[in-house]
């Protein structure tokens, strides 16, 4: 009886755990502010700043070193902040013009190993990156980041994510990279019915920290890269849809391309295979009427699963090109069991430059047996995905 009683009385002495308090941004001056950073500097770890219509324009400049950063949303190492718009078509951060600035300017921003959780509003004009986090983790939804011109400046999402990262149903406007991300430690970094129009590059790993890049159920219109893995960064891409951009796996680490579409019209390569760990490549359509493939397997541990793809030219280039080198040579790579629009061996084969053309070419490309006929690929319909945006596109 007197150790219940002695449980109870300390029980009455323990704080209960403080509710995250909701900080209202209101540009009318109904919230608790009217200024982002004065909530954000008001706000405790855990806390979330919920942010009304309108376009914010008011930054704080950091300087690292002698360096100045126009930073629009500044959230200090430690604390770790929910930030709600109310929605990307009416919570607008950042100017009205790109070179309002001369600095390097940034729409949120944090260095620390904080966590960052980002919703319903958009990011505009930043020369530098619409979303920087530095390490931690950033959890992104339903945002748009846009810039005035096409793949101009920056990054829409970049960070090391050495918490990991979830970026979905956001859509990433003419920047140099849509998401990028440089290292984070092998921590998952999911994109998810996301799209990416009129960027440089739609996603870009890089570095083996950078080994769990998830891509899901997303649609791709870039200027030069639809996704590039650099450097042994790796991870999977899945029922993924690109128009006139190539799929780049250089230098990559392990990679898994499945249920996807690759279509060009513009004269561009749709997949560069150049250096890579293993990868495996099924299920997938690559059309275009440029070349193919460019296969460049200098790796000797580097190898290959590409099984039941539809390799697709509506030109005359090549479908597999594997030029000379003065390196490794004559390294096999197999692309058996594969649909090629024919079933003219003489033809495929007319269409393969590897070392039967060129003895010191890089790869000695298998093609035989083909598949019967076209092979089964379920890629989704972009239609289906277009209905999960909101607004979609014409």
């Amino acid at each position: 009886m007197r150790y219940a009683l002695l449980i109870l009385l300390l029980g009455l002495v323990v704080p209960a755990s403080v509710a995250a308090r909701i900080w209202q941004v209101a540009q009318d001056g109904s919230g608790d502010f009217a200024v982002i950073q004065e909530a954000v500097d008001a706000a405790d770890d855990g806390d979330v700043v919920e942010i009304g219509p309108g376009r914010y324009l008011d930054y704080q400049t950091v300087y690292f070193g002698t360096i100045a950063h126009d930073i629009y949303v500044w959230v200090p190492e430690g604390v770790s902040l929910t930030f709600r718009g109310a929605g990307r078509d009416q919570t607008t951060i950042g100017p009205i013009a790109v070179l309002d600035h001369t600095d390097l300017t940034f729409g949120f921003a944090t260095l620390g190993s904080n966590s960052l959780a980002i919703s319903d509003l958009a990011v505009e004009n930043t020369r530098s990156q619409a979303i920087y986090q530095g390490a931690g983790s950033v959890e992104v939804e339903r945002c748009r980041f846009e810039m005035p011109e096409a793949h101009t400046w920056g990054q829409g999402v970049r960070g090391g994510f050495t918490g990991g990262a979830s970026i979905r149903d956001c859509e990433f406007v003419r920047w140099d990279y849509g998401v990028m991300s440089v290292g984070s430690g092998g921590a998952e970094v999911l994109v998810e019915r996301c799209e990416f129009l009129n960027c440089r590059t739609g996603v870009y790993g890089y570095t083996s920290g950078a080994s769990n890049y998830n891509l899901r159920d997303s649609y791709f219109e870039c200027e030069v890269v639809g996704i590039s893995f650099l450097d042994y960064s790796g991870g999977s891409v899945s029922d993924c849809h690109f128009v006139d951009c190539v799929i780049s796996m250089s230098g990559s680490g392990e990679v898994t391309f499945t249920d996807s579409t690759v279509m060009r019209s513009d004269g561009g390569l749709a997949l560069l295979l150049n250096e890579f760990e293993p990868v495996t490549i099924t299920g997938n359509i690559f059309q275009t009427d440029g070349m193919v493939v460019r296969c460049i397997s200098g790796r000797q541990n580097g190898s290959a699963t590409i099984r039941g793809n539809h390799f697709l030219r509506t030109g005359d280039d090549f479908w597999i090109y594997s030029p000379s080198t003065n390196g490794s040579n004559n390294i096999p790579v197999d692309f058996s069991e594969n649909y090629w629009g024919t079933t003219d061996i003489e033809e495929i084969a007319a269409g393969i430059w590897d070392c039967q053309d060129a003895n010191d070419a890089v790869n000695c490309v298998t093609f035989l047996p083909l598949a019967d006929g076209p092979v089964r690929v379920e890629p989704q319909s972009w239609s289906s995905v277009k209905s999960l945006f909101e607004g979609g596109r014409d």
